[in-house]
């Protein structure tokens, strides 16, 4: 384990040459700027974060080295070497791999057929030497120091094994830079750990890792190079090896923050106390095989309380059984009328072809009909009302939900579901409700939920970041193998949260 002293002494070895160099460039999708005249490079066997709030440019600049998007102007250079085919293909041969937020695996492929996918060993006689693919695919596994059972469908794995066996992907095409795009957005305090000592020690071994990310405090505890970029342009270069960062404590996260947002960053308001009335949402002995065994909790008006523990343990189960998707093979919930976010925005929150307008209204255009009609006038003027109190940038609610930045579709989703709550729902459910949203908009959406919930609604809130529940809840409950165990005061350590999540007593 490397620890914040072995994670400086890591960085501080700096012996670099650039891997990646970007040279002017810019990319912009239906007249809208996303990267702007962008010159910087990215060092060689370092780990180095990009930073910026949601829209600034961050996955569609290193999509661009990764050959996912072709850059309107400019250059990218893998090892002094300019890219001129923009393609996947290319990018793996040059030793390029990239890591998205959401996954890229096949559900219904086991871990080792997904492994290998588009690169299957072939024995003499043509057919897939799968002895070898195996011990290939475990080579990599092992050079990270993880364990993932290689034939169990992808399905079942939880989100910690899915994020490994990415990373393994990248390894078994023999990448020499790896770049993830928000690793620990849904990973527990222990999960984030070991990540980043796995990734550390593929630095020590001679790869690159590039990483984009709003949780600051792992830049400063991890990071050797840190750019930021605002509005599409490069502001700023951070380099923790050499003063004045070298000495920049944990946690001191002022200057990182004002230079992503161009001011002071949003203050983390203190958890405000709330004053809750009767049950309003009540889970009793609720079962869904294989993994939700009992869940039994009753979550009163007016408060928000936090949901916590090791991903698939039964989140996914609940989650479902709440929102009327799977019906639960015994016990109750109740009311029925909820407001849901769930995980997963791409597939389980947004319709992506679709207008921005169109999902915010999702549900509810009966509103907006006249007769057998559509008012798309008034459809227009209630979508672009919802879009301004939330934020939600660009403000052209005709456009694609899909052209939009990670951070600006969960907003998308999660005024949905307030939406739904002005309707009338008495309960409102919200799984990771700030992944991939930069700090201020964070603090705004907790704001929003904060203010839905003052209003006599029941939250239930689904979170990896214990800092983030701590922060907002009034109790936290902790699911640990299908149950859940108990509910706690947000005061509890880590150390005391990873216990119960892992079975332990308190």
């Amino acid at each position: 384990m490397y620890g914040v002293a072995g994670c400086a002494a890591a960085r501080a070895k700096r012996c670099w040459l650039d891997v990646i160099a970007f040279s002017g460039v810019k990319k912009s999708f239906a007249g809208a700027v996303a990267v702007d005249d962008v010159t910087v490079n990215l060092p060689d066997h370092a780990l180095s974060f990009v930073l910026g709030e949601n829209g600034a440019g961050k996955s569609t600049l290193l999509r661009c080295a990764a050959g996912l998007l072709r850059p309107d102007r400019g250059a990218v250079a893998i090892d002094g070497a300019e890219l001129t085919e923009f393609t996947p293909r290319e990018a793996t041969r040059r030793g390029v791999a990239m890591v998205e937020q959401h996954f890229s695996l096949i559900g219904d492929l086991t871990a080792i057929e997904n492994v290998v996918l588009g690169l299957e060993p072939s024995s003499p006689f043509g057919r897939i030497d799968w002895p070898l693919a195996r011990m290939k695919a475990k080579k990599a596994l092992d050079e990270l120091g993880f364990n993932v059972d290689l034939d169990s469908r992808v399905e079942r794995l939880d989100v910690g094994d899915k994020q490994r066996l990415e990373i393994a992907r990248a390894l078994y095409r023999d990448a020499r830079v790896i770049v993830l795009d928000e690793p620990t957005a849904v990973l527990t305090p222990q999960e984030t750990t070991s990540l980043y000592d796995a990734l550390l020690t593929l630095v020590s071994r001679g790869r690159s890792i590039v990483v984009v990310s709003h949780k600051l405090d792992e830049v400063v505890k991890y990071g050797a190079r840190a750019i930021v970029l605002r509005r599409g342009k490069l502001v700023k270069e951070f380099d923790f090896t050499s003063a004045p960062y070298r000495s920049l404590p944990v946690g001191s996260l002022a200057e990182l923050s004002s230079a992503m947002m161009g001011r002071e960053g949003a203050a983390t308001r203190p958890r405000i106390g709330r004053t809750a009335l009767g049950p309003v949402l009540c889970l009793s002995h609720v079962c869904v095989p294989p993994r939700l065994h009992d869940a039994t909790i009753e979550i009163r008006a007016g408060e928000i309380v936090g949901l916590a523990g090791v991903e698939g343990n039964g989140q996914q189960e609940l989650l479902e059984a709440i929102g009327g998707l799977t019906k639960p093979s015994s016990g109750t919930i109740a009311p029925s009328d909820v407001a849901m976010v769930y995980g997963d925005r791409n597939t389980e929150g947004l319709v992506m072809d679709a207008s921005v307008e169109d999902n915010l209204l999702l549900g509810d255009l009966g509103q907006s009909v006249v007769g057998i009609f559509i008012d798309e006038t008034d459809a227009r003027r209630r979508a672009e009302a919802i879009a301004t109190s939330s934020a939600i940038a660009p403000h052209d609610v005709t456009s694609s939900v899909g052209a939009l930045s990670g951070g600006n579709q969960q907003k998308v989703v999660v005024a949905r579901a307030l939406h739904e709550v002005e309707r009338g729902a008495k309960a409102l459910v919200i799984a990771h409700p700030t992944r991939g949203v930069d700090v201020e908009a964070a603090a705004s959406l907790w704001e929003q939920i904060e203010r839905a919930t003052e209003t006599g609604v029941a939250t239930l809130v689904l979170s990896a970041d214990l800092n983030e529940l701590r922060t907002h809840c009034d109790r936290i409950a902790i699911l640990s193998k299908g149950r859940i165990v108990g509910t706690y005061e947000p005061t509890l350590s880590d150390e005391e949260f990873g216990v119960l999540m892992l079975g332990g007593g308190t």
